[in-house]
């Protein structure tokens, strides 16, 4: 996608009818979104308020950053080194994975382990 047809996607799932609009809900300048077209990309920054408004996933709005990352963890969640961090990998699609990773009940509530999510986007990240 380029940046024209991602804006178009965010203001038409978002409900913003104009760029200056969703530039304002973005909390930026209408000159900013002016400044993606010209450059032909959306600030990484960007990416996650984007993706939330329209449902896009980050690999659709920056595949340079993201695009490789969702494959990653795929391998990664599927390799022996996923057994260190109790990871499992549950569904896999074409725009993302889902993960099972630990958590505790000690205090009766159960917590993701932080450890193990770090350490398996660190992996993916560096991996991409």
């Amino acid at each position: 996608m380029d940046v024209e047809e991602i804006l178009r996607t965010v203001r038409q799932r978002s409900g913003h009818a104009t760029e200056r609009q969703l530039a304002i809900a973005l909390g930026i300048t209408a000159q900013s979104i002016n400044g993606w077209k010209k450059s032909g990309r959306v600030p990484a920054a960007r990416v996650g308020a984007l993706a939330r408004m329209s449902g896009l996933a980050a690999a659709e709005i920056r595949p340079d950053i993201f695009g490789g990352l969702v494959f990653n963890v795929r391998r990664i969640a599927s390799e022996h080194f996923a057994a260190l961090l109790g990871a499992e990998l549950v569904a896999s699609e074409r725009d993302r994975v889902v993960v099972r990773l630990p958590y505790a009940t000690k205090l009766g509530v159960g917590r993701i382990h932080g450890g193990a999510i770090s350490a398996l986007v660190d992996i993916a990240a560096t991996a991409a």
